[in-house]
């Protein structure tokens, strides 16, 4: 078994740094928000909108390409990824010098295309994965491993975006996406070469209707689309929250706010990876989920700045193992399924990634306008738009408990069986 898993060493390091691929995708534009925000002018809705049309067309890819893997096969979406990533980023990246007057559209069309490139990975890394020739356990032991990619991509994407930003200077951020198009080169270098197995074959798959309108699936969904907002929530406005609703200065909220979140999401991954056999996954996700729970409301409500950054911290370590946990879950009730399966879920939670970051957004704007939100900022001693941000937060509660309520009957289930 051994043996087997070193033959799949490079498969295994390409989806790894498909997951970084897909981190960057992410994370570099909303890293940049508030230096776009002020050299643009542009509102707290517009840059909401920007993660809303990244994970919608994600979302999209999810619904479109996820039945068609199979058929297509995994290489020739995985090379289409990367190329699409570095199409997606020089679009970016050019928009201020074609439009100078209105970058915005240019921001918008290179959002949709990196977009589908992200979309493309996240609907065939996991299959690629759940598609080796190992035992069970040890590929749920890789989900953990390869998803930690993501959250390890996430601090570099931030890490090093917030350094050149410092280097280069605010007036040349759009440089920083040229150098981002060295992460699609490399994935599209692995997997080229890469030993890749098929999916599932079409005539021993199980029935895509029984699977859909399983209660267990329905279930399993919930909590997809709950772990994606709640993730994304505190994840997409970390860096906002700590400059301007904390006062930090934008290197300590990006390295001690976005970065160190992303670290502890990565080490609560590597560590289901190493010991999460002899735990329930229930049991994991579930206190992930209070965790989170408790970190949204301290981010929110506690006064100060320590106690709100150690948790939007510890939110990482939270929410570290919904999103592959859940389709471990999943590949463990329908192991036949096949790749669409792991697109749907996906679809699941891009869902929650696209709306809850958008809501958080939105209001923000709606309370920083309402009167008794200034009102009550002063009686506190602070500033309306740092109040409307910690509200704005607070909805990540009502997804962490939409998760939890989900994940109880979900263990109920199979304690019935």
């Amino acid at each position: 078994m051994e043996a087997k898993t070193k033959r799949y060493g490079l498969t295994i390091c390409a989806c790894f740094f498909g997951y970084i691929l897909q981190a960057v995708v992410v994370n570099v534009s909303p890293t940049l928000f508030i230096t776009l925000k002020n050299q643009f002018m542009l509102s707290y809705s517009q840059l909401g909108l920007l993660v809303l049309v990244n994970f919608v067309t994600q979302l999209t890819c999810d619904l479109t390409i996820g039945s068609m893997v199979d058929r297509i096969g995994f290489r020739p979406l995985a090379l289409s990824s990367a190329v699409l990533a570095i199409l997606g980023f020089l679009t970016y990246a050019v928009s201020p010098w074609v439009l100078p007057q209105n970058p915005y559209p240019g921001m918008f069309l290179g959002t949709v295309i990196f977009a589908i490139a992200g979309g493309l990975m996240e609907i065939l890394l996991s299959p690629i994965i759940n598609a080796l020739p190992l035992r069970q356990e040890k590929k749920n032991a890789l989900m953990g491993f390869v998803h930690s990619a993501y959250s390890w991509g996430q601090l570099i994407a931030v890490l090093a975006t917030t350094l050149l930003l410092y280097f280069l200077g605010a007036g040349n951020w759009q440089w920083i996406f040229i150098v981002w198009c060295i992460v699609p080169f490399v994935v599209f270098s692995l997997f080229l070469i890469a030993p890749l197995e098929p999916g599932v074959p079409a005539e021993k798959q199980q029935n895509a209707k029984s699977v859909l309108l399983s209660r267990t699936f329905a279930l399993c969904m919930v909590v997809m689309i709950a772990g994606g907002a709640g993730e994304l929530i505190v994840g997409q406005w970390a860096s906002s929250f700590l400059e301007q609703g904390l006062g930090v200065s934008k290197a300590v909220g990006d390295v001690l706010g976005v970065c160190a979140f992303a670290f502890a999401m990565s080490a609560g991954r590597l560590l289901y990876s190493k010991i999460g056999e002899r735990l329930s996954i229930y049991s994991a996700l579930t206190k992930g989920l209070w965790i989170l729970f408790f970190c949204y409301l301290a981010i929110a409500l506690v006064p100060g700045r320590i106690v709100p950054m150690v948790c939007v911290v510890l939110s990482g370590f939270g929410v570290a193992m919904t999103w592959p946990g859940t389709l471990v879950v999943a590949s463990e009730k329908f192991p036949l399924a096949g790749s669409w399966m792991f697109a749907v879920l996906a679809a699941g939670g891009d869902t929650g990634c696209s709306f809850g970051p958008w809501l958080a957004g939105k209001l923000v704007d709606i309370y920083g306008a309402a009167p008794a939100v200034h009102r009550l900022a002063e009686k506190v001693g602070i500033s309306a738009e740092q109040l409307s941000l910690r509200l704005g937060l607070l909805i990540g509660t009502v997804f962490c408990i939409l998760g939890i309520l989900a994940l109880k009957k979900l263990k109920h289930k199979q304690e019935n069986i």
